[in-house]
């Protein structure tokens, strides 16, 4: 089998997660390549939303600091749910920032720190045990790139993931649409409206848009498929008690539809490639946690990485570490999102949280802490005070 190689580490997918792997492992000396199949600067409306971790993870990257100009501050949420209205403040402004913004500055970042961009799919990948090699689909034909290790960074129903066997099937019937609407949120906080039959989230943008997601079963969707800007009409109405309408055609730019929202894999680590971000393990977003996840997870991977090709007779103990690390941090945020959506969805436990919340937002802060990942703490700790403060 061949030993040579084109790179040390070749990341798949410029996203979040891939590309700050990138740049970490860049400024560590490494030779790396950054395979995205789309060409950047790209529109993508998901994600818009960064807790107060992610702006924390972001604040720690070289070439970063203007980012906080270009962002809008976030101080809170309302929380909307059968009849009810709650609101919480956030411990640090959060951001709304545009993922083209995001995402082209931490691309641009990783290139100017020394890795090598291409633009390309992949269709096969070959771990022999001394290297990987992956075939590569581009604009100007078919090509070869052999690494040592590769980071599969790709997101959600990670190509990566399938083709080395990672992942593994899940049953879920709720899809993700949104884009960006007219108008705004009444100030600089985010809207939540949640039923049993589903949720929106209304992030402001600017002075003139809002962020607009919606998360609905595929039932749903089926009812209208000639017209689903006239379905997602009548669900925001629905699931917002009437408060937020959005007439046909409310999405302007380029809008986002993905679904199943369900993703697992069998393992985060498959021989010399590993995988990263959402996909190593998708979070509900019910929550807003994905970028601090992606960007949290793209350190833990190039951390372990970098210790890896310093000495490859490390490499099982670094990779089990990481995917320790890894998934105790995704297993944290799911039970944390899980915890608050069945809050939510459910009539009498959402009132009566409400209620609990307006009357003592004291007793909440430290599971909104965690949630926003401004500080986090034993999330069984959090689950059991947040169940004391409704007693």
């Amino acid at each position: 089998m061949p030993r040579d190689f084109d790179v040390d580490v070749a990341v798949v997918g410029a996203g979040p997660a891939g590309s700050s792997c990138a740049l970490h492992l860049a400024r560590a000396g490494h030779l790396v390549a950054l395979i995205d199949r789309r060409d950047f600067p790209r529109r993508k409306i998901c994600g818009e939303y960064l807790n107060c971790g992610a702006v924390r993870e972001l604040q720690a990257l070289p070439g970063t600091a203007d980012l906080e100009a270009q962002a809008l501050p976030l101080y809170g949420m309302e929380l909307h749910a059968h009849g009810e209205t709650a609101e919480f403040a956030f411990s640090k402004p959060a951001w709304s920032l545009p993922r083209i913004v995001l995402d082209d500055r931490l691309r641009t970042l990783a290139a100017t720190g020394g890795a090598s961009e291409t633009t390309a799919s992949v269709y096969a990948v070959e771990d022999d045990g001394t290297g990987v090699t992956l075939a590569l689909r581009g604009a100007s034909g078919d090509a070869r790139l052999r690494a040592r290790i590769v980071v599969g960074a790709d997101g959600l129903h990670s190509t990566i993931a399938r083709l080395t066997a990672a992942a593994r099937s899940t049953n879920c019937s709720r899809f993700a649409i949104g884009g960006h609407c007219p108008g705004r949120t009444r100030r600089n906080w985010i809207e939540m409206y949640a039923a049993a039959e589903g949720y929106m989230a209304l992030n402001p943008v600017d002075e003139e848009r809002a962020n607009a997601m919606f998360v609905v079963s595929k039932e749903r969707l089926r009812r209208n498929r000639g017209d689903v800007a006239a379905e997602l009409a009548r669900f925001s109405h629905s699931v917002s008690g009437g408060l937020r309408s959005f007439a046909p055609e409310p999405l302007r730019d380029e809008s986002l539809a993905v679904g199943p929202l369900a993703y697992r894999v069998r393992t985060a680590v498959r021989g010399r490639v590993i995988l990263t971000g959402d996909a190593a393990g998708f979070v509900d977003p019910f929550t807003g946690q994905g970028v601090y996840l992606a960007l949290r997870a793209g350190r833990l991977a190039a951390q372990s990485v970098d210790e890896v090709l310093q000495d490859f007779g490390r490499a099982a103990r670094a990779f089990h570490e990481y995917e320790r690390r890894l998934r105790a941090e995704v297993a944290e945020r799911e039970r944390l999102a899980l915890f608050v959506r069945v809050m939510l969805v459910h009539s009498a436990l959402s009132r009566r949280a409400a209620r609990a919340l307006r009357a003592r937002p004291d007793d909440f802060r430290p599971l909104v802490d965690a949630v926003t990942a401004a500080a986090g703490a034993p999330v069984e700790r959090l689950i059991a005070a947040a169940l004391w403060a409704l007693r």
